[in-house]
């Protein structure tokens, strides 16, 4: 699903290696770009998310058609959020929860500081699935219908 014809250009930080401390300040600015005549949204956010993966065992029960119990052990891959972190850009008038765009080359600047007990990101060098890793979500909504009641 998209945004029509818009569309999120760049986003830049300030270590270009993409490589962060603990601790550390990260800045950087998203951009975008509006093709469109209006453009209205609800929610323009930076999300800042700490996920750790795993391969673990699920018991699974299930029953047949003459009622006996099947117990299955299944294996499968996981993740689980540990941190995220959200930074609002849609601030907008009267507490309307939304903002107009028209035609043009937006960019919102962002600021967060990473946790002092962040642990550091890692990968696996086997076909194991355990993993630490960082990552940024931009999310952008659009209004999909707008409501008019009249008395």
């Amino acid at each position: 699903m998209g945004i029509g014809k818009s569309t999120i250009d760049n986003i830049e930080f300030n270590h270009f290696d993409g490589f962060y401390y603990a601790g550390e300040n990260v800045t950087g600015t998203i951009s975008f770009h509006n093709p469109e005549k209006k453009l209205t949204l609800t929610n323009v956010s930076l999300g800042f998310i700490g996920e750790i993966g795993y391969t673990g065992y699920k018991i699974h029960h299930s029953r047949d058609s003459m009622g006996n119990i099947y117990t299955e052990n299944r294996v499968g891959q996981y993740q689980i959020p540990f941190i995220h972190t959200r930074i609002q850009f849609t601030h907008s008038k009267d507490n309307e929860n939304k903002i107009t765009l028209k035609p043009g080359q937006y960019s919102w600047p962002f600021e967060f500081t990473l946790p002092e007990d962040l642990p550091p990101s890692s990968s696996s060098l086997t076909n194991s699935y355990h993993y630490i890793k960082y990552y940024v979500r931009i999310s952008v909504t659009q209004i999909w219908h707008i409501f008019k009641k009249t008395q």
